[in-house]
């Protein structure tokens, strides 16, 4: 979450997230390969009826199909980290975007240690 949305001013953030290949945006460096699909079949809204894998899905695709309508001459169909991607997380995990920015604590230790875990662990 804090990458998505300090993706235009942190140069790290941006470069995590530049790394990842899969399109939800859930993958390395943040999470292992075995924890990627247990992480998208986490049940959320409508009493669990939907998969956050499913809420990004079909959020994306809607967001797709109204950049294509609107960005024809510009051809920019780009997914934003920002605007697009992190609104679905918050929603998705029930995060206020604004108390999760308060957590001082959390920015500093982003701050200064990045992605690295206990033992050198990443």
């Amino acid at each position: 979450m804090h990458d998505l949305r300090h993706f235009d001013e942190k140069v790290d953030s941006r470069s995590r997230l530049d790394s990842i290949v899969d399109a939800s945006y859930i993958g390395e460096p943040y999470f292992q390969h075995s924890e990627v699909e247990m992480i998208k079949s986490t049940a959320v809204i409508n009493n669990g009826e939907h998969t956050l894998g499913d809420l990004i899905r079909e959020t994306l695709d809607g967001r797709l199909n109204r950049r294509m309508k609107k960005r024809v001459e510009s051809e920019d169909y780009r997914v934003c980290a920002a605007h697009d991607l992190a609104p679905i997380f918050e929603k998705g995990l029930s995060i206020r975007p604004k108390e999760f920015e308060k957590d001082k604590e959390f920015v500093r230790l982003v701050r200064t240690s990045g992605l690295k875990l206990k033992d050198g662990e990443s």
